[in-house]
C-alpha cells in the first residue's frame, strides 16, 4: 500500500476539509452522525474543478456529490466497525504517516502559525514610512559602530529641532534611493519589509519618529510614519489619459493644447456626460479606451504613486482631480472597492511566501537550537572520526557498501546522544539509504557532522512534539482521522470490492458487439471498426468500472439497510441558493 500512499492524500484533499461548521442545519445523518450544512457547503466548493464555474452548478451537480459523500461515510462507518483500521498494512502505513507529520505539524503550531497569525493581523493594516538609512554592516568593526551612531543622533536631533524629514533624509541617508523619493518608501504591509523595521513600524503612531535606532541588515533606521490606515483588497476604476506630446528634444510641444483638452473632460463631467463615453471618445490609452477606461481591479502599489496615492483615497462613485504625470494628465475614476476579507486561499499564499523567505529560515535554525540545547545535544567527534575513517572520502556515500563495512560491534557505536536518545551508526546507514540526497553526499567530516545534525534535529522535534502531548492535538487528531478514513475506504475499495470484479473474454466480446458503433473510424483506409484486438484494453477498462460500480452499489445498498442514513433534501435546495448568491455577490 505505500506506493498508493500519495493518491490517498490526493483523495483526501479532494474529499475532505477540516472546517469549523457555523451553520448547524443539518443536511444528512448517518447512525446519528450529522452532516452540518455550512460544512457540506464548503466541502461541495472545494471539490469543483478548476474549469467548473460556480454559476454552472446545478441542483443535480449537489444532489451528485451528497451521494459520493455518503458512500464515503458509509463505507469508513463499516470499516471501523469491522476493525479494519487495526489491520497490519493500515497500522504501517498511520504510524509512518503519524512520524512524518509530527515534524510538519509541530513545528507549523510553534514557530510559523504563532508568525502567520501576527502577520496575518498586520495584512490588514498597510502603513507609508519615510526612513533615513546610516550604513552600517552586520561585520562592522566598534569604531564604524560608533560612527554610524553617533550620526544617526546627529541625524536625530536636527528632525526633534524641527527640520523638514525629507530635507534632512536627502542630505543625510545613506540609501541610494533618496534622491529621487525624499527618504519615503510609500505604503507597505506586514511581511514586505525587513522584520525588524517591520516591527517598529507597526509599533508606532502616526507622525512619529523613533528615538532609538532600529537596527536591520541594511544598517540604522530612522522612520518616520505618515499615515496607516486598512488595507483594502482592491479597487476597480477606470481613467481618461490626455498624454503629451514630446518634440525630437524630448521637450512638451504644446502643454497649453493638452491642458485644455483636460479642461473640456472635466467640463463635461462636471455637466453629467459619460466617464466611458468620454474615455472613448478622448482617451489617449489604447489598452483601456475602448473599454470605457476601465483597467479592472487594481491592488495597492501596481500604478505609479502619482496615481495610486490619489485612488486609494477615492470612493466608490468618485472621479478624481486631474493628476499630472510624467506622460501626460489622468482622470481616474473608482467603480467599486473591494474590502478585505478573511481567505483560506490568501492564508495559504501566505504560508507558502513565509516559508520560501529567510525569515523562516531563522525561525527554524534558532527552534532546531533551542531543541539541542534543552535536550542537551552533543556530538561524539570519536566516533564521528572512526565512522568516517572506514570510507573513501573521494567518492559519494552511494558508492559505498556501508552494510558490509562495519562490524557488529562498531553498529552501536554513539555518534551524538541528546536527551531520550541517540544517533548510532546503523541507524545513520539506515537513513542514508532511505534519504536519496544524503547518498549523495562526500563523507567529510562537514558534511557527516550536518546528516547527524540533521537527523537528531528531527528525532528532538518528535520527542518535545511527544512531550508536549501532540497526540490530544485537535488539529493533529483530525488530520489522523482523515488519513486513517481514506485508508479504510481505499482498503474496501481496493481488497474488497475490487477483488470481486471479473471480466471475461465472453464479456469483452458481447460488449464489443453492442457497442461496434463507438469504434467506428475514419483513416487512411477510408470508413471502418476498430478491430476487438484493437479496443481490448480499452473494453476491459470500461467493464472493469462498470462492475465495480454495481457491486459499490450493491454494497452501499446493504450498509444503507444496516446503517441509518437521512437526508434532508430540502436543504439541498438551500445550498443551491447560497451558491447562487454568493457567485452574485462576487
Amino acid at each position: 500500500m505505500k506506493i498508493l500512499k500519495y493518491s490517498i492524500l490526493l483523495i483526501l484533499l479532494f474529499i475532505n476539509s477540516i472546517i469549523l461548521a457555523q451553520n448547524n442545519e443539518i443536511i444528512v445523518e448517518i447512525n446519528g452522525d450529522a452532516i452540518l450544512l455550512d460544512d457540506f457547503q464548503k466541502r461541495f466548493l472545494k471539490s469543483l474543478s478548476e474549469d467548473k464555474a460556480i454559476e454552472d452548478v446545478t441542483l443535480d451537480d449537489i444532489k451528485d456529490y451528497l451521494g459520493l459523500l455518503i458512500k464515503f461515510k458509509l463505507k469508513i462507518k463499516d470499516g471501523r466497525s469491522r476493525g479494519l483500521l487495526y489491520s497490519n498494512d493500515i497500522q504501517e502505513e498511520i504510524n509512518s504517516f503519524k512520524k512524518n507529520l509530527i515534524l510538519s505539524y509541530y513545528i507549523d503550531k510553534k514557530i510559523l502559525n504563532p508568525y502567520l497569525e501576527k502577520l496575518y493581523e498586520r495584512r490588514k493594516i498597510e502603513i507609508r514610512a519615510s526612513h533615513i538609512l546610516v550604513n552600517l554592516s552586520q561585520s562592522a568593526s566598534a569604531e564604524d559602530s560608533v560612527k554610524a551612531y553617533e550620526k544617526f543622533y546627529k541625524i536625530l536631533a536636527r528632525i526633534n529641532n524641527g527640520e523638514e524629514f525629507e530635507k534632512v533624509a536627502v542630505e543625510m541617508s545613506d540609501d541610494p534611493s533618496v534622491h529621487t523619493n525624499k527618504g519615503d518608501i510609500y505604503y507597505f504591509t506586514g511581511g514586505r519589509t525587513v522584520p525588524e523595521f517591520e516591527d517598529a513600524a507597526y509599533s508606532m503612531e502616526v507622525g512619529e519618529v523613533n528615538q532609538y535606532p532600529v537596527r536591520t541588515m541594511f544598517g540604522l533606521h530612522l522612520i518616520k510614519i505618515t499615515d496607516k490606515r486598512p488595507r483594502v483588497e482592491a479597487i476597480r476604476a477606470a481613467h481618461i489619459f490626455i498624454k503629451n506630446d514630446y518634440d525630437s528634444t524630448g521637450k512638451i510641444k504644446d502643454s497649453l493644447k493638452t491642458a485644455n483638452i483636460v479642461s473640456i473632460i472635466i467640463d463635461k463631467l462636471n455637466n453629467g456626460e459619460d466617464f466611458a463615453k468620454l474615455a472613448k471618445d478622448y482617451s489617449d490609452d489604447m489598452a483601456t479606451a475602448s473599454r470605457g477606461g476601465e483597467f479592472g481591479f487594481i491592488s495597492r502599489g501596481q500604478l505609479i504613486p502619482a496615481l495610486d496615492s490619489v485612488l486609494f483615497n477615492m470612493k466608490a462613485g468618485e472621479i478624481s482631480r486631474p493628476i499630472k504625470t510624467e506622460g501626460g494628465w489622468h482622470i481616474l475614476k473608482v467603480y467599486e472597492i473591494r474590502a478585505l476579507e478573511d481567505s483560506d486561499s490568501e492564508k495559504e499564499e501566505l504560508k507558502n511566501e513565509v516559508k520560501r523567505g529567510y525569515l523562516y529560515k531563522n525561525l527554524l535554525t534558532n527552534f532546531y537550537n533551542n531543541l539541542k540545547e534543552n535536550y542537551h545535544f552533543y556530538i561524539n567527534n570519536n566516533n564521528v572520526n572512526i565512522f568516517i575513517s572506514k570510507l573513501d572520502t573521494t567518492i559519494a556515500l552511494s558508492r559505498h557498501k556501508l552494510d558490509s563495512i562495519f562490524r557488529k560491534d562498531e553498529l552501536n557505536l554513539e555518534l551524538a546522544i541528546y536527551d531520550g536518545g541517540s544517533i548510532t551508526i546503523k541507524k545513520i546507514i539506515e537513513i542514508i539509504k532511505q534519504n536519496r540526497d544524503y547518498s549523495y553526499y562526500i563523507p567529510t567530516k562537514t558534511n557527516v557532522t550536518n546528516i547527524i545534525t540533521e537527523i537528531a534535529s528531527n528525532d528532538l522535534v518528535y520527542l518535545d512534539a511527544m512531550a508536549d502531548n501532540i497526540e490530544s492535538d485537535k488539529g493533529y487528531k483530525d488530520i489522523i482521522e482523515s488519513y486513517e478514513d481514506g485508508l479504510i475506504v481505499f482498503k474496501i475499495d481496493q481488497e474488497e470490492l475490487m477483488s470481486k470484479v471479473k471480466v471475461t473474454e465472453s464479456d469483452i466480446e458481447e460488449y464489443y458487439k453492442q457497442n461496434k458503433e463507438k469504434y467506428k473510424i475514419i483513416d487512411d483506409k477510408g470508413e471502418r471498426y476498430k478491430s476487438l484486438e484493437e479496443v481490448k484494453p480499452e473494453i476491459n477498462n470500461t467493464l472493469i468500472n462498470i462492475k465495480f460500480k454495481e457491486i459499490e452499489n450493491q454494497y452501499i445498498e446493504q450498509l444503507k439497510s444496516k446503517y441509518d442514513v437521512r437526508v434532508y433534501e430540502e436543504k439541498l435546495n438551500k445550498v443551491f441558493e447560497n451558491l447562487k448568491t454568493h457567485n452574485e455577490e462576487e
